[in-house]
């Protein structure tokens, strides 16, 4: 919408000719609908983009998750929050993910044992 208004402002200011603009349209919605399949399945709170294949996966809370916070899980850093942990999780500790909601880790205390040192 915003490129739209900005090729429409250049083509009645004469920046830029009416094919240019057109073409240029065209080409960026052309991008967008080759690439929408790829991101709604990263972006899908339904469970089958790439936060839910985490489930059950172990890592290291990188900051106190007071709620939320980042942790460290198979070699990223992501944004999750704590299931009801009395205390809270702190920065360091051994956490499982149970969970993702959109690309929101749910996690709760680990057993440390398996956890990615890499953290």
């Amino acid at each position: 919408m915003v490129l739209g208004a900005a090729l429409i402002a250049a083509v009645r200011y004469d920046l830029v000719a009416l094919p240019m603009a057109a073409g240029l349209l065209l080409l960026w919605i052309a991008k967008d609908l080759a690439l929408y399949p790829l991101l709604k399945r990263a972006y899908e709170p339904s469970g089958r983009g790439y936060p839910s294949r985490l489930i059950g996966s172990c890592g290291r809370a990188r900051e106190d998750l007071t709620p939320q916070g980042y942790v460290f899980v198979a070699g990223e850093l992501w944004r999750a929050e704590a299931e009801d942990a009395e205390p809270p999780i702190r920065a360091g500790e051994a956490i499982m993910v149970t969970g993702a909601v959109g690309t929101r880790l749910q996690v709760c205390r680990g057993q440390g044992t398996e956890t990615d040192w890499s953290a």
